[in-house]
Formats: structure tokens, sequence, C-alpha cells
């Protein structure tokens, strides 16, 4: 499965298919929630908060970047 559109939520990212980055040199990954709160101190603006789901399929990263009351990842497309 793809990097898949949830409508005003955000982008499923599938755990199975995406590697998750450590967001610090022998540290936890972005995905986990205190660096990532870390680093969104300072890049929030520019980086999408993303939270650990799991459905029928699988287990995956939901990312989501809110302007306001809206959700614009997932209106955003490729280039």
């Amino acid at each position: 499965m793809a990097v898949e559109e949830i409508p005003r939520r955000g982008l499923k990212v599938p755990l199975s298919e995406y590697t998750q980055l450590k967001a610090f040199q022998g540290g936890g990954c972005f995905w986990d929630v205190q660096p990532q709160q870390i680093i969104r101190h300072t890049l929030g603006e520019f980086l999408p908060e993303v939270k650990r789901e799991s459905d029928s399929e699988g287990a995956f990263g939901l990312f989501s970047q809110m302007a306001g009351e809206k959700e614009v990842l997932s209106r955003s497309k490729p280039i």
C-alpha cells in the first residue's frame, strides 16, 4: 500500500513499507512522542505531526499538519 490520503485527517503511511528514522543518534524514533515534541518545538511549522495508529490492514503512521482548524497535509499533491 502506498501513502494514502485520509480526508481531513492526514496521510496514512504503512509501517510495513516505510522505515522509521531515528530522531537522534542512539535515541528513539521521530515517531515517538518525546523526540517529536522536541524537534517540532523549532520546526513544527515545517514538519508534520505523526501518530501511530492501526486498522485492519496493520500499523501505520498518520501524518497531519494543521493550519488553523483545518488539516492541510491530506490535500497536498506530489510535485
